[in-house]
């Protein structure tokens, strides 16, 4: 969120969008499908992974490293999705909303 253009506006609170419930609520479905059609789906395909097969949730969460390492490799994943345009920015769909 930090990389992309509005994505760093409303991190650093220069996109005000909380004042609008329109805007809040159209900000909070690109999150979430981002989440949904990317993060997730990648965080499945690890997850299928055989030697991933007994997967340890507990221990990760306590395993700093690991779930940096975990979050970092998703995020990669991500990046190259959108470099390869395979998924939408949240810059490109919040343009596209205020098209409307």
């Amino acid at each position: 969120m930090q990389k992309d253009e509005v994505g760093k506006a409303v991190y650093t609170n220069k996109l005000k969008i909380v004042l609008n419930s329109k805007d809040l609520n159209e900000f909070k479905r690109i999150i979430t499908d981002i989440l949904r059609n990317n993060i997730i789906v990648d965080l499945n395909y690890f997850l299928k992974d055989e030697k991933n097969s007994t997967f340890d949730y507990k221990k990760l969460s306590k395993n700093t490293t690991e779930l940096q390492r975990l979050c970092m490799e998703l995020l990669k994943d991500y990046e190259k999705d959108l470099k390869r345009a395979k998924a939408k920015s949240i810059s490109e769909e919040w343009k596209a909303f205020k098209k409307q």
